[in-house]
């Protein structure tokens, strides 16, 4: 048996695995190194706060008034959307852009705002504030 040709195959295929190994280590380096660490998304922001007047009639303004909060400096934009889910259901959630490069100012980033509701009709008006991950609260307005 030639034992001399077994260990030059070995060799070489030991070297071909060393040789693809090192490229593949080059490449995740040459990438991790020239990533982009920067991060910018949209998420769902806590509203910390609401006040909605319990009753009303038909045709008067309604002021909504909501304050949204997040707990550090890489949040901006805040902002609210009032959806109008079906005649008398309706949710109201604040968004916000987080953007950060690995550190986040300690600081608490608010927005507040109000919001004119005219009711339409007379009935029962529920306004469900937040979305998960936090706390859904139901206010409910009465028009009479």
């Amino acid at each position: 048996m030639d034992t001399e040709g077994l260990s030059i195959k070995y060799k070489n295929t030991t070297y071909t695995i060393m040789k693809k190994s090192t490229l593949i280590l080059l490449i995740f380096i040459i990438c991790s190194c020239s990533k982009d660490e920067n991060i910018k998304r949209t998420f769902i922001v806590n509203i910390s706060e609401t006040q909605i007047q319990k009753t009303s009639v038909l045709a008067d303004k309604i002021e909504i008034k909501a304050i949204a909060v997040e707990s550090n400096g890489c949040w901006k934009d805040l902002h609210f959307v009032l959806t109008k889910e079906n005649e008398f259901n309706y949710s109201l959630k604040a968004f916000g852009t987080f953007e950060s490069n690995g550190a986040c100012p300690t600081v608490m980033v608010f927005k507040d705002t109000i919001i004119n509701f005219m009711p339409t009709l007379k009935g029962k008006y529920f306004f469900h504030i937040n979305d998960k991950p936090y706390k859904v609260k139901t206010d409910t307005l009465i028009v009479d």
